[in-house]
């Protein structure tokens, strides 16, 4: 079983440092998800690209970043999580100046699929990394805090990309990509301490594995307990998808303000990290779950009103939006840390079949916005969206409620 008093592990006695390392590790796959938002519009007119094609490279991405990530984690566990980390930063930028470099839709969307395999070897590693490394507390808080991370990328990455965009041209987006990732790959091979000790490494086997993966596929604790933030990324993906066509083409708001007016979600998902964090010391993994069903719920119904009563504008929109985000932030380390704990002795593998769902996830929220777009043309995309997060409000809520009760 890995080591979780991080005094006692190699490198990991100041745990605070441990986890800025493990941010900006992770800050590299987050920025690369949403850095080129604000140029898809652009990216579509200047490659003759549909918009469903353009959603589609949101898709792809995930969706084959969600099935590698069931290699990445078997092979963090016999090999090491340093190395994973490693190989991934440098496929994702092998396949940033793909993307630089295309002229056409195919080379795009080859250069996005190299990002994605590089991308899965990088959160799950991270994620085992901290379940190595960290009591339940500090897991739970630096899980949110990378929640945090990736509400902070989600605001900043856009209002870049805008910038990027509008001054250097779409391409200087993933040119960008590629000497960050240079950066951060230097920092990791000098500074990123192994959290795997070799004797508790595991042989590579397929069979063992498949049957590793059986089991957690079929554990009521693991799933359960993690169904509410599957639907939670759901949303992330159907947000990534109508986002910029919402707020840019919709709104008419300028790449740059895109990416500001994000603002209220990483707010928001601070604040359900807060909530998590004070749910957890004062009183249990099950009220801080339900209070988090709860807040979605109100947000589903925030959503209800933008749909049924036509109440249109960005003020309604960015309520529904933080109300879903601050339970989004709730939910979610909670969750998180639950279902890797069900496996705690196979953590890598507990964390690559989580990514691989959660990842999933979003590759499906991402597909059901495209094809909705493309049924219903004529529909603004804010309806179509809002009509989406009734149906998964509701379904986190009912799954929060049921999943309560198999915390671990």
């Amino acid at each position: 079983m890995p080591n979780h008093n991080p005094a006692d592990n190699p490198g990991i006695a100041n745990f605070a440092a441990f986890s800025a390392m493990i941010m900006m590790v992770s800050s590299i796959i987050r920025i690369g998800a949403c850095l080129y938002l604000p140029a898809i519009p652009i990216i579509g007119e200047t490659l003759n690209i549909s918009n469903a094609d353009m959603g589609f490279t949101i898709t792809i991405y995930f969706a084959v970043f969600s099935i590698f990530s069931l290699v990445s984690g078997p092979c963090s566990d016999a090999f090491g999580r340093r190395l994973l980390i490693i190989t991934g930063i440098i496929v994702f930028i092998i396949g940033s100046i793909v993307c630089g470099i295309a002229n056409a839709f195919p080379t795009l969307l080859t250069g996005r699929i190299v990002q994605a395999v590089g991308a899965s070897m990088i959160p799950g590693t991270s994620r085992a990394m901290v379940r190595d490394a960290g009591n339940d507390v500090q897991v739970v808080s630096l899980l949110g805090w990378l929640g945090v991370l990736g509400g902070i990328f989600l605001v900043g990455a856009p209002i870049l990309g805008g910038v990027i965009t509008e001054h250097f041209g779409w391409r200087s987006n993933f040119w960008f990509l590629l000497g960050f990732g240079m950066v951060i790959l230097t920092i990791t091979i000098l500074r990123l301490q192994e959290t795997l000790v070799p004797e508790k490494r595991f042989k590579l086997a397929i069979l063992p594995i498949l049957k590793s993966y059986s089991e957690m596929l079929t554990s009521a604790e693991f799933i359960l307990s993690l169904l509410p933030i599957i639907f939670c990324f759901i949303f992330q993906g159907a947000y990534l998808a109508a986002a910029p066509f919402i707020f840019i083409r919709d709104f008419q708001l300028s790449p740059t303000q895109f990416g500001l007016s994000n603002i209220v979600i990483v707010l928001a998902i601070t604040a359900g990290r807060y909530i998590s964090i004070a749910a957890i010391k004062h009183y249990s993994d099950l009220i801080g779950y339900r209070i988090g069903g709860g807040i979605i719920l109100l947000a589903g119904l925030a959503f209800a009103m933008i749909f049924f009563f036509k109440v249109v504008g960005l003020i309604p929109l960015f309520i529904a939006l933080a109300l879903f985000c601050i339970g989004f932030g709730t939910l979610s380390p909670i969750g998180m840390k639950s279902s890797i704990t069900v496996f705690r002795e196979k953590s890598g593998m507990a964390a690559a079949m989580q990514g691989c769902l959660l990842l999933g996830s979003v590759a499906i929220g991402s597909a059901m916005i495209s094809a909705l777009m493309n049924n219903f043309p004529n529909l603004p995309t804010i309806y179509i969206f809002s009509a989406l997060i009734i149906a998964v409000s509701l379904s986190t809520f009912i799954s929060a409620v049921a999943g309560s009760k198999r915390l671990v």
